[in-house]
């Protein structure tokens, strides 16, 4: 590795970072706390998209020659072009080598070669495969310096680890990501290469190359290959299972798909087996509705609708259990700002104090004394700027505004201005004088009292006055200030203000835009926009949702009992458990019922010391791995991802306060040297969640971007009305509405009422 070029990051002081598998102990010990809202469904489609979006090979020994020798192999498996063409999809793309695209390790995506702590040679994907070695072959020392291969870079594993101490357990294997030169072929910074298209295209299910395609296609009716066990499709078997599975016998299953991760894990393989048999389904259908059509053009036309299923679920229904609603919802993102003057004094304009929070939690305080046409005014003059939004009764949307009855003058809850995320710009200011209290009938009995219809009127008669700027409500400055800002607040009371006063409304809208209303198409394709899979997203962010996934699988009847539960680390890369009696349905059924863990720095000990155990009585950390990888890609720490992201940059880690716990930002200061020198997984792990997300602002921003990325950037994205043959929302209102709960009833053949699909 070149010095500068393709080093590992090391602490602003020089020295090196933390062990990643200390910091892994630390942070992210085993608690099962269960999310009461989302079942397991949530966390694999995301491994699914995760597997869509990126897949870097690990550097290989294509000719073993020992642990300090070898030729290196630096091409992936998949390669080649991708086969995306015609009216089913069009897009057809080069494996790149740069762009920052990448692939998450374990659960989260990942065909990395990972031996166990013991040295044992094997990926991530699939054990038993050749690859580099970096440990002794008792897994109790690092290798020599003179025979570790360049590209080794194994997790030295603490004496005092009480989980691996009892196995002798001192060197966990790690080796670094492929990397090529950058697109002008000079050398540079490392680039890791990407070996499956950054789209959202199912290229898990249809491969990303087209030798791929063609091997998974019957080549008549539009098919793709299925096996048949006990009257059921199952995937196709795969020719050399030794390669590709843990397998103990040749009987045992283990399947052929689009992307080698496939029998990574019994719940991604029912996935992928859905998937397939959905592809089928529309593929005969088509073939019933279009008896002139030849194969090519039903595999096209049927991959293209499902992509479309897919790529449906992922935005509508998927993203905004993680992103939060206010993210993604058209018109229920915006943020309002007012600013004011003490009576008496000069309107501050521009420069004044801003008042600034996410309209989910803005509350207005209505004082008895203050009349319903000033609150239903001030009420309207929010409304008019969101357009659509939850409804209080039929007036005013509640997500945004919150009345309460008091008898103290009415106070706003307020943020300043700097402290607006990032993510959110203004798309609209306007000011309006306040030089006298709009007068009308006292308010006595609270908000709920309101009438509809003089809220309307009020909204009416804002709206005709917009540009002349109407009186609207006084503004006066409390004391004491309610927030510590240099100007005053304005405020919602009694008494009138001076002719010098002011009301601004600053309306801002989350930049990404990610849903458009629900009833037409989003028709926002940027030509500009580089759909690269971000590094910062699948080193770093995505990998998240791994504190999502469940040790134990719970196996489900049609009565919707649990009547047996799977130990995850015994399953690893051995699919043959969906074929015993019924457990394909029954594990089906489990993702529908089980609640996933909660998102949180809790992980199960399945993946922070078993994964990937075969026979063994241990296996490998992931959240160890996931620290490493981050820094084998070179990120950025979190800090500059903080500033990234539109939040402040720490200077000192208490200024993470407001970020994270106490405690949590203690034990970063006793083992980062500076707070420049937190590793983004960490940091933002620890964060606190946004309102409505399961994640923080940092993660949030990330992979916020990356889904924007992924749509706009994508020509053939199944809302884009410019390519060449493209769907029209009419066309598939019905067909797509309801397709999630298709694919786990219908398809999947859940059975029972259906009162859990």
């Amino acid at each position: 590795m070149l010095p500068g070029l393709h080093s590992f990051p090391m602490s602003v002081s020089g020295a090196p970072l933390p062990n990643a598998r200390l910091l892994s102990r630390t942070f992210f010990p085993d608690r099962d706390y269960e999310n009461q809202e989302w079942t397991l469904v949530a966390m694999l489609w995301g491994q699914m998209a995760s597997h869509d979006l990126a897949l870097v090979p690990m550097v290989q020994i294509e000719q073993e020659t020992g642990p300090s020798g070898g030729k290196e192999k630096e091409t992936g498996p998949s390669g080649g072009k991708e086969n995306k063409t015609g009216p089913s999809g069009g897009k057809e793309q080069e494996t790149e080598p740069s762009g920052g695209k990448e692939q998450g390790t374990g659960l989260s995506g990942g065909k990395e070669q990972e031996t166990g702590p013991s040295g044992g040679k094997e990926q991530e994907t699939g054990p038993r495969t050749e690859g580099i070695q970096c440990c002794s072959d008792d897994g109790e020392s690092i290798l020599p310096a003179q025979l570790l291969h360049p590209a080794c870079m194994p997790i030295y594993i603490y004496r005092e680890d009480r989980f691996y101490s009892a196995f002798s357990q001192h060197c966990m294997n790690f080796v670094r990501s492929m990397t090529t030169v950058g697109q002008d072929c000079k050398l540079s910074s490392a680039e890791q290469l990407n070996e499956v298209t950054s789209y959202l295209d199912l290229s898990p299910v249809y491969g990303s190359s087209k030798s791929t395609s063609d091997s998974l296609r019957t080549l008549y009716g539009g098919r793709l290959k299925a096996s048949r066990y006990k009257g059921q499709q199952h995937l196709p078997s795969v020719q050399n299972k030794t390669s590709r599975c843990d397998v103990r016998n040749s009987s045992e299953a283990c399947y052929s798909a689009g992307d080698i991760r496939v029998n990574q894990n019994p719940q991604l393989t029912v996935l992928h087996t859905i998937l397939l048999r959905e592809h089928n389904r529309v593929a005969r259908v088509l073939c019933k509705l279009n008896p002139h059509w030849d194969d090519e053009r039903v595999y096209q036309e049927a991959r293209r609708i499902v992509i479309a299923e897919y790529q449906h679920i992922t935005y509508y229904e998927w993203l905004s259990i993680f992103l939060g609603k206010s993210i993604n919802e058209w018109g229920s993102n915006l943020v309002l700002g007012l600013s004011g003057a003490r009576r008496g004094t000069k309107a501050p304009g521009s420069g004044g104090a801003s008042i600034l929070r996410k309209s989910s939690k803005l509350v207005v305080v209505i004082d008895k004394e203050t009349t319903l046409s000033t609150a239903a005014i001030l009420l309207a003059l929010f409304a008019t700027r969101v357009g659509r939004g939850k409804k209080v009764g039929e007036c005013v949307p509640a997500t945004l505004v919150a009345v309460e009855q008091k008898d103290v003058p009415a106070t706003l809850v307020v943020v300043e201005r700097k402290d607006v995320p990032a993510t959110l710009v203004a798309v609209e200011r306007k000011q309006f004088p306040a030089t006298t209290e709009y007068r009308g009938e006292l308010v006595t009995d609270g908000f709920e009292n309101m009438d509809c219809g003089a809220i309307q009127a009020s909204r009416e008669e804002l709206e005709s006055n917009a540009d002349q700027g109407p009186e609207l409500v006084a503004v006066q400055g409390p004391e004491p200030v309610a927030v510590q800002d240099p100007e005053p607040v304005a405020v919602l009371g009694p008494e009138p203000a001076t002719d010098q006063g002011s009301l601004e409304c600053q309306t801002y809208i989350n930049k990404y835009k990610l849903l458009n209303d629900g009833n037409s198409y989003s028709y926002d394709y940027d030509e500009t926009a580089n759909a690269a899979t971000l590094n910062g997203f699948t080193a770093g962010a995505y990998r998240y949702f791994h504190s999502l996934v469940a040790g134990h699988l719970r196996m489900v009847t049609e009565a919707r009992d649990t009547t047996n539960v799977l130990r995850l680390s015994d399953h690893f890369n051995r699919p043959e458990v969906i074929r015993v009696r019924d457990n394909f349905d029954s594990l089906t059924r489990g993702l529908t019922t089980q609640k996933m863990m909660e998102a949180d720095q809790f992980f199960t000990t399945e993946l922070t010391n078993y994964l990937f155990r075969s026979t063994q009585s241990f296996g490998k950390d992931l959240e160890s791995i996931d620290i490493q990888r981050g820094r084998d890609h070179g990120l950025a720490s979190y800090n500059d991802f903080r500033a990234t992201c539109g939040l402040s940059k720490a200077t000192c880690f208490n200024d993470l306060k407001g970020s994270m716990s106490r405690k949590d930002i203690m034990l970063l200061s006793r083992l980062y040297e500076h707070v420049d020198d937190v590793d983004l997984f960490v940091g933002g792990v620890l964060e606190r969640h946004t309102d409505d997300s399961l994640l923080g602002p940092t993660l949030q921003c990330i992979i916020a971007e990356q889904f924007h990325r992924s749509r706009t950037g994508d020509r053939y994205f199944y809302e884009n009305r410019n390519q060449p043959y493209p769907f029209t929302p009419a066309g598939t209102t019905g067909s797509i509405s309801s397709v999630n709960s298709h694919l786990l009833c219908s398809v999947a053949n859940l059975g029972g009422d259906g009162a859990s699909c």
